[in-house]
């Protein structure tokens, strides 16, 4: 993941204007099992919006081990949610 610039905005064809530049996902990881897909921008966490990936870091790192996390996602001009669960679920 990375934070998202211009230079990744203008490359991909990404429509958002803030967020998390998703790069790549590990197959079977928790990620992938939420169907968050490579190239895709991560919005918010739990509601929060993310403007960098110390955003998002800072989040995971308030959430228990075994908390859900809730995405929003963008791919395009679509939005949606995705519920992420930890590795043991």
């Amino acid at each position: 993941m990375r934070d998202l610039t211009e230079q990744l905005r203008q490359r991909y064809n990404v429509k958002a204007s803030s967020g998390v530049f998703v790069v790549g996902v590990v197959a079977g990881g928790p990620a992938d099992r939420a169907g968050v897909k490579a190239a895709s921008v991560i919005l918010e966490a739990n509601h929060q919006p993310l403007r960098s990936t110390g955003d998002l870091e800072k989040t995971l790192n308030k959430s228990r081990p075994d908390e859900n996390i809730l995405l929003m996602v963008q791919e395009g001009a679509v939005k949606y949610y995705v519920v992420v669960r930890p590795e043991g679920e």
